[in-house]
């Protein structure tokens, strides 16, 4: 599965629809940091969506690449079947964070082998929401959202993306000069881990953070 698929257009599709159902949701919920534990059933209904997503994006590119899905694959199997991604190394940042971009490592747990807390509340409220609804909160839902982004542009290799601050043939993702890959309908920006090679070798790029991030 590469950026020109048909299959990956249609995650990038569905992508753009949560995205909307997001921004409808900020309009009543102020991205700020003492809202981050808010918790509702239109954000529930947010992660459940993003985590699905998740899944379906993790089978299709093992699938692709001919790697084992289990019919009853858990977060353990994705995390080895997209481990040539690294995306435990990824940074998203969630831009209409105010008074400043947030950014969050939604797979960071897979360094030590722990379950993301975004995919852990998500388990958490699908299975028990009546005890667990608190945890389908604003802040998992922004994780969630990241980590679905950070795998999309994982698995369309930016290497080959236009090297500006336009729109490129791909539909939408663009290198930016401080070193991230930003899609321009999209809230959100990914950090580019130094050594992150994509799937054809080479290098992705060696962003480093900037001062007093």
């Amino acid at each position: 599965m590469d950026e020109k698929s048909p299959e990956f257009r249609n995650f990038r599709l569905s992508q753009d629809i949560w995205i909307k159902d997001l921004r409808r949701a900020l309009e009543f919920v102020e991205p700020v940091e003492v809202n981050r534990q808010v918790y509702s059933h239109r954000l529930y209904e947010l992660l459940l969506r993003a985590c699905t997503e998740f899944e379906s994006v993790a089978k299709a590119y093992m699938m692709g690449m001919k790697k084992q899905v289990k019919s009853d694959a858990n977060i353990h199997d994705y995390r080895g079947g997209l481990i040539d991604l690294q995306l435990a190394s990824a940074e998203v940042g969630f831009l209409p964070w105010r008074p400043r971009t947030l950014w969050v490592e939604p797979f960071s747990a897979f360094k030590s082998g722990n379950i993301p807390e975004w995919w852990s509340a998500y388990n958490r409220v699908k299975h028990s929401r009546s005890e667990e609804f608190g945890r389908a909160t604003l802040g998992r839902v922004i994780e969630a959202g990241a980590g679905v982004f950070a795998a999309l542009v994982a698995i369309a290799t930016p290497t080959k993306f236009a090297q500006s601050e336009t729109e490129d043939a791909t539909g939408g993702y663009g290198y930016q000069s401080d070193g991230t890959y930003s899609y321009f309908q999209f809230p959100f920006s990914l950090r580019v881990p130094p050594r992150w090679p994509d799937l054809n070798g080479g290098n992705r790029g060696n962003a480093e953070k900037p001062e007093g991030s």
